[in-house]
């Protein structure tokens, strides 16, 4: 548990009651390559901090996957609708990777914020955070071609092209695995 806290103190420092309080309501998980987190249609009822491995969330669309994160060492991950509004998921979670976790309960992390209103102050800045990535992330799908989204990640995003197999960089740029292959050959 030291991993999860060294990177909430790295955002905003907790007290010690905070950190014990935290540490009884945190569990550990993991899972399997491959291995189902949340499946399309369920409610997610827990927040996710990826101690090692990776996630991707995506759902199908027309014989496709189609993705909508990638989340890997040192993120935070959860179905931000589902989690937050209570819904059914439209996303999928999976391991992509074998994936070592954290896991905090909605409802115990909403009574944790009631005692330590420092959480809230973490929180505020995590949701900075990932807005802003979410902000990159919807510029580099507005760049009018495939072949320069491709580029800005590999450039910008090296471990995307790296670590990640071509169906599921495919899956995120929205593209096919052929097309994908044709644009790496490119020169540039």
């Amino acid at each position: 548990m030291k991993t999860l806290f060294a990177y909430l103190d790295s955002i905003y420092p907790l007290s010690v009651e905070c950190r014990k309080y935290l540490s009884n309501q945190i569990h550990r998980r993991h899972l399997r390559r491959h291995e189902i987190l949340l499946h399309t249609g369920d409610c997610c009822q827990d927040l996710y901090f990826v101690r090692r491995g990776m996630l991707w969330s995506f759902r199908w669309e027309r014989e496709r996957q189609t993705c909508q994160w990638f989340m890997r060492e040192n993120d935070i991950a959860t179905s931000v609708h589902s989690f937050f509004l209570r819904e059914p998921s439209q996303f999928c979670i999976q391991a992509v990777y074998t994936t070592d976790l954290f896991e905090i309960n909605r409802e115990c992390l909403e009574e944790a914020s009631r005692r330590f209103p420092v959480l809230m102050e973490l929180y505020l800045r995590i949701l900075r955070r990932y807005y802003c990535l979410e902000v990159e992330k919807n510029n580099i799908l507005l760049k009018p071609s495939i072949r320069q989204q491709y580029h800005y990640i590999r450039d910008k995003h090296p471990w995307m092209v790296r670590d990640l197999s071509s169906r599921k960089l495919a899956a995120w740029l929205g593209t096919t695995e052929q097309h994908l292959s044709r644009i790496k050959k490119l020169p540039g």
